[in-house]
């Protein structure tokens, strides 16, 4: 007995069993893909997320990226930059400060932040955001008698608020992460930027707000060349 032929085409049983199984083959790829992209996505997303942490917790860097915002004579040797973070996407830049000893030179930078140190948020955010000074209350500085709306910082002078509330001011102190869970009342000073599109604020807070000065502040603010364009002397 002969074999037995597809009446039309002659071709074999066998072979259409074949073609059969490679018609299967570009459904299988498209279901490789679509389980193991997202994977690969998400391994690259992780991938940027841990670059950045890095580079965020990278003091030698991120007192580089700051002298682009606020520049500076010399790095101040009685702050610890903790923490600085650039958000292209919404041009933004974070920095934070704490106050350290520099009479313990031979300690880690972490070591040399002091148990009360205040810490100093300098932040550079696209202008639309709007003022902080306008959802702010003049401040009542510890070595002032009257509520201070201004101060006066290497002939210049900057507007100065306190805000009760953080979060409602354009962007709390944690920037756009949320800010901290115990973010508490803040001393806000808006510096001058080069770039009309952008604005500078200094936000302080930490223990014992209340007994901050104006005289602490403008000593921060002296370490910095105010109002300076990156790269200008």
């Amino acid at each position: 007995m002969g074999e037995m032929n597809d009446d039309k085409g002659g071709r074999e049983w066998g072979d259409i069993s074949e073609l059969k199984k490679k018609s299967q083959l570009p459904k299988v790829a498209c279901c490789f893909l679509g389980c193991v992209m997202p994977l690969i996505v998400l391994a690259v997303i992780a991938g940027m997320g841990y670059q950045k942490v890095s580079s965020s917790t990278d003091r030698e860097l991120q007192w580089a990226q700051l002298e682009g915002v606020l520049p500076f004579a010399e790095r101040p040797d009685d702050l610890t930059l903790v923490f600085g973070l650039q958000l292209d996407l919404f041009d933004f830049e974070f920095y934070l400060l704490l106050d350290s000893d520099p009479g313990a030179p031979d300690l880690t930078d972490v070591d040399r932040v002091q148990d009360d140190a205040r810490a100093w948020i300098l932040m550079r955010l696209p202008a639309e955001e709007g003022s902080f000074l306008a959802v702010s209350e003049p401040w009542e500085a510890a070595d002032s008698e009257e509520p201070l709306s201004h101060l006066e910082v290497q002939g210049q002078s900057l507007g100065v608020g306190f805000l009760e509330d953080p979060n409602s001011s354009p962007i709390p102190p944690g920037g756009y992460l949320g800010g901290r869970g115990g973010d508490g009342p803040t001393v806000v000073v808006e510096l001058p930027s080069p770039d009309p599109d952008a604005m500078l604020v200094l936000l302080v807070s930490g223990v014992n707000i209340d007994e901050l000065t104006a005289a602490e502040v403008i000593a921060f603010l002296d370490h910095f060349q105010i109002g300076s364009a990156p790269g200008s002397d």
